[in-house]
């Protein structure tokens, strides 16, 4: 028959037993906390104190009630041991001889009950009497008077007591006034209950032992203090898990597949938490063969067996299907004890998109620097190389006056005519490094588009159909008409020749004014940064094979062709020319899909038909036997001028430097014609010297000569004025005519 004591004992068992294993079982989640394995172990311990006193009270017989009573004890004593541990770990205040002194007490206490005769534990043992529960039954214990180890056992209680006044008193002092209050509870009903067993041993009145009902009292008050942490501890855990600005995903760490996400990680992907859950991975995730649940799976593997990995991941929007870079960061984790990978995902899209954009400003002035080295390159050569041809056309000009009048040599005409070729060559050489000889004037773009568009149209195959969409009332531009005809003429025929001899396609050029600023300059060449504000944008359109990235990159440099002939040097003059012009030019093309090709002119300022003449010259009549200084540090082109000039009947000095120059025009300026001078000379620059010159005598002719152009000039004079400009190299008759018209008479 079940009495109310026994129902009350087996749920106190039950219950703590329950506890005891749900902790036990989730050592794992709990192993860093010592207050929650504490209070498992205090969970066993209570459950089986509950059955040894529900044992004790229905004993019939003193050897079993003996028996119950010292394994009650016992057990009493292990419970005395554990709580002041884990009032320690509870309040952070641990003082560690005295839980030990506290510890070793109970435990000696509990061996003494165990081993020592029971004449010495129960000296005044008078059989079996019972108490009167409050419910009114009767429950069996010893009827036996206190004992020494009675007295120890209050002398640890008191000390016990002692010790949690004490931690109660240092919680208040922090302010922990939250914490402390369990304690003060459960001090308060553990000195009732000792006062309650000193009065019963003391046989002051027979009543129900209550020393049970504190420790069950102090169990269950602990659990339930544990049990509201733990659920303050997830709703931060949820608080948190749902706050922070990554989305967070809780991956099964055996199959991967998701068991929970926060609210970041909804409103990211565009949807719910719960049909986040239980999306189809292709909702969440780009579904080319990188970004694959087994590839993802693989991450997850790695994240377990490996440790924390950290990676980039096209991801997707549910809600609309766009997609968007993320940063996924993998760890293992133990959430109720169960492996679980947490996966932190960031959305890193704009991210992405700054450093594409960075990488391709970087790319772009890169391609920018290059060609401008290539183009310092280039210019450097070619006034180098025109020195060079200026001291072969000159000893040719030598040789033929060395010849009999009427006599020909075929080969010197040969010589001229190759070495008029090379000029050619370098006079590209120079508009790719645009500093070649521009005429500036203002035109119309699509008069000057149309008309060598119109001269084309004969030369490009018939199946290619060229078609003109050129508007109206655009503006002028200032510009060399001569060698924008060389930059639309070198698009189409590239355009043609993309397409293929005998294929049907289109090549249509566009003219617009178009308003630009900021990334609207993204891509162009020679370089990005140029002045917000109109321009005119020439589009050549083709149909034709396209290039790849890398043709792209290297379209622009001299000499770099994709075809079986030429010297490659088309796009190279058409960018030395765009640049030269104040301009820039984009190639946008991919294989198979074509090329469009946009080239952008400043407009001109005052929009009227004006020619600029860039330099002046004199046309004064000359003295036969005038005096000319010449001045070239190319020692072989200043002995050859020397010659030809000496040959003219003029009288000469020469300089093969710029203070040697400037020595000789300060002594005899008074006597000087003209003065011959090449403007780049190592020590001093010609720029310098002219300078020089005129404070001396502004009125002695200089005409200046060069490998650079014209224009090249015009920038290093600084507006000086001089009697002309000659580019090498230069014919030898030419250079008579102006040696004579320039000269000063004397």
């Amino acid at each position: 028959m079940l009495t109310v004591s026994t129902v009350i004992f087996l749920f106190f068992a039950t219950i703590f037993f329950y506890s005891g294993l749900n902790y036990a079982l989730n050592f794992r989640g709990y192993w860093k906390e010592r207050q929650f394995w504490l209070y498992s172990l205090l969970c066993f311990a209570g459950s089986a104190y509950a059955m040894a006193i529900l044992y004790s009270y229905h004993a019939n017989t003193l050897s079993s009630c003996l028996a119950a009573s010292k394994f009650q004890d016992v057990i009493a004593r292990f419970i005395m041991i554990l709580i002041p541990w884990f009032i320690g770990f509870y309040a952070d205040y641990i003082p560690k001889r005295l839980l030990i002194g506290i510890s070793l007490s109970a435990f000696l206490w509990a061996v003494a009950k165990l081993i020592l005769p029971e004449s010495l534990v129960y000296p005044h043992l008078g059989g079996l009497k019972y108490l009167v529960a409050p419910w009114g039954e009767s429950l069996t214990v010893l009827n036996n008077g206190p004992s020494f180890l009675t007295y120890a056992l209050y002398a640890i209680y008191l000390v016990l007591i002692a010790y949690i006044f004490h931690t109660i008193r240092l919680l208040f002092k922090r302010g922990q006034r939250k914490k402390a209050w369990p304690l003060v509870l459960s001090l308060a009903f553990g000195f009732f209950a000792f006062a309650n067993d000193i009065f019963v041993d003391a046989g002051v009145y027979q009543n129900m032992f209550l020393e049970e009902y504190a420790i069950f009292f102090c169990i269950l008050l602990i659990g339930a203090w544990l049990s509201a942490q733990r659920m303050h501890a997830e709703g931060n855990y949820r608080t948190l898990f749902n706050s922070v600005n990554d989305g967070i995903f809780v991956h099964d760490a055996k199959t991967g597949m998701i068991l929970d996400v926060n609210d970041t990680a909804a409103r990211l992907f565009g949807t719910t938490r719960q049909k986040l859950i239980e999306a189809d991975f292709t909702q969440i995730s780009a579904t080319t063969e990188s970004y694959t649940f087994p590839r993802a799976f693989e991450r997850i593997q790695a994240a377990i067996h490996q440790g924390p990995q950290v990676f980039d991941w096209l991801s997707r929007r549910a809600d609309t299907g766009e997609f968007f870079h993320t940063e996924v960061s993998l760890r293992l984790e133990v959430i109720d004890n169960k492996p679980v990978v947490m996966a932190a995902v960031r959305d890193i899209h704009q991210r992405k998109k700054a450093e594409e954009e960075k990488k391709a400003i970087e790319a772009q002035m890169q391609q920018a620097q290059k060609l401008e080295s290539l183009g310092l390159m280039a210019g450097g050569v070619a006034h180098d190389f025109n020195n060079l041809l200026g001291v072969i056309l000159g000893q040719v000009a030598v040789a033929k006056k060395t010849i009999s009048a009427g006599s020909k040599v075929p080969a010197l005409d040969q010589i001229t005519a190759t070495a008029h070729r090379a000029a050619a060559l370098c006079q590209q050489l120079l508009a790719y490094s645009g500093k070649s000889v521009f005429v500036i004037e203002n035109y119309d773009l699509k008069n000057i588009v149309t008309d060598i568009a119109r001269m084309l149209e004969v030369s490009i195959p018939k199946q290619i159909q060229l078609i003109l969409d050129l508007g109206g009332g655009l503006p002028l531009i200032r510009a060399d008409a001569t060698q924008v005809r060389q930059v639309v003429m070198n698009l189409i025929t590239n355009a043609s020749e993309a397409i293929g001899e005998g294929k049907e396609g289109t090549i249509t050029l566009t003219a617009s004014l178009r308003t630009l600023s900021g990334k609207d300059f993204q891509g162009f060449l020679p370089d990005s940064n140029l002045a917000e504000g109109p321009y005119l944008a020439l589009e050549v359109a083709d149909t034709g094979c396209g290039m790849d990235v890398k043709t792209i990159a290297r379209i622009f440099e001299p000499f770099f062709t994709t075809k079986f002939t030429g010297r490659g040097l088309g796009m190279a003059a058409v960018l030395g020319i765009v640049k030269g012009h104040g301009g820039a030019i984009r190639i946008d093309s991919k294989v198979g899909q074509g090329t469009k090709v946009t080239v952008l002119f400043p407009p001109a300022l005052d929009q009227k038909v004006k020619t600029e003449s860039i330099l002046p010259a004199s046309s004064s009549a000359s003295d036969p036997r005038a005096k000319i200084m010449v001045v070239d540090d190319d020692q072989a082109l200043l002995e050859v001028l020397v010659l030809l000039v000496e040959g003219m009947d003029f009288q000469v000095f020469k300089a093969d430097r710029g203070h040697q120059a400037l020595d000789i025009y300060r002594a005899k300026h008074e006597s000087l014609s003209l003065v011959l001078m090449d403007l780049t000379m190592p020590d001093m620059d010609g720029g310098e010297v002219l300078l020089e010159m005129k404070k001396v005598d502004p009125k002695v002719p200089i005409l200046l000569t060069s490998g650079y152009s014209e224009q090249a000039v015009k920038k290093r004079i600084q507006g000086q004025e001089i009697a002309g400009f000659m580019q090498k190299p230069f014919d030898m008759d030419e250079l008579e005519t102006r040696l004579r018209s320039a000269a000063r008479p004397k």
